[in-house]
């Protein structure tokens, strides 16, 4: 099992909550985990074009730390040059995109098709969107960029279990749900209110939530992640919280990972 959710850095702008390369390999070898995604934290302090080109930097030098790190290229949708993401690309195994950064927020609505959504669209690599009930957050505004994408798109945090949205994404193979950080997410009450989840999902459990999202997905568009930084600080029982949820999963058959590691 890998962790297909990990943030290196710092969250300068909101919670300061930081991880380092360190830490993430004495995880990996504490857990017996094959690897994880990484890539920057959402908040910087910069509104310039390619923001987080400096902070891409730093993800791939943790890579040359230890192979067991993949890569994973921020993008920023209006801010990036479509230069800067098809000339440095090549070095990450995928993407990630979140709106949520602060001084540099966006809708998914305001992304324009044009060259650099193209661009992403027509590349094989897995590309993540956070996902949330929160407003031009929704996976449904992404519908016309799932339709035209060669490679995998994955959906974090469950799309927040908001039902509507969940069923009319999964009809589409090439979406994968990206289940981080499950424990946190329950034990805090951060899921969307009861009356936006299915019936079987107005008490949440751990075995509700997967049974939920397998009977959408399958176990093979289902991944596990914990969103560290955040559920070490969250989370009573931290990082070890979440990897419990990769057990279980594991134990019951569900995908290790779309990537060929």
């Amino acid at each position: 099992m890998i962790d297909h959710h990990v943030h290196l850095g710092i969250d300068s702008n909101r919670t300061q909550f930081s991880l380092n390369t360190k830490t993430i390999i004495e995880r990996l070898n504490r857990f017996g985990l094959a690897g994880a995604i990484i890539f920057p934290c959402p908040s910087i302090t910069t509104q310039r074009t390619n923001p987080y080109k400096t902070e891409n930097r730093k993800v791939l030098k943790a890579r040359l730390e230890d192979k067991r790190l993949i890569p994973f290229m921020f993008i920023h949708p209006i801010l990036d040059t479509l230069d800067y993401v098809a000339n440095e690309q090549e070095k990450f195994f995928g993407y990630k995109v979140c709106p949520r950064a602060a001084g540099m927020e966006y809708f998914y609505r305001s992304i324009k098709k044009g060259d650099l959504m193209d661009f992403l669209s027509n590349s094989e690599k897995p590309i993540i969107f956070h996902a949330s009930s929160r407003d031009g957050m929704h996976p449904s505004e992404i519908i016309w960029f799932i339709k035209s994408k060669k490679g995998p798109v994955v959906l974090a945090h469950s799309a927040d279990l908001m039902d509507k949205e969940l069923r009319s994404v999964s009809k589409f193979d090439n979406v994968y749900i990206d289940i981080s950080p499950l424990a946190t997410m329950v034990s805090r009450g951060y899921y969307v209110a009861p009356k936006q989840r299915a019936a079987c999902l107005k008490e949440l459990s751990t075995k509700k939530i997967l049974r939920y999202l397998e009977n959408l997905f399958g176990k093979e568009r289902i991944l596990w992640g914990s969103d560290s930084p955040w559920c070490d600080n969250l989370l009573e029982d931290g990082y070890s919280g979440e990897v419990k949820i990769s057990l279980e999963m594991m134990h019951r058959g569900f995908n290790h990972s779309f990537l060929k590691i």
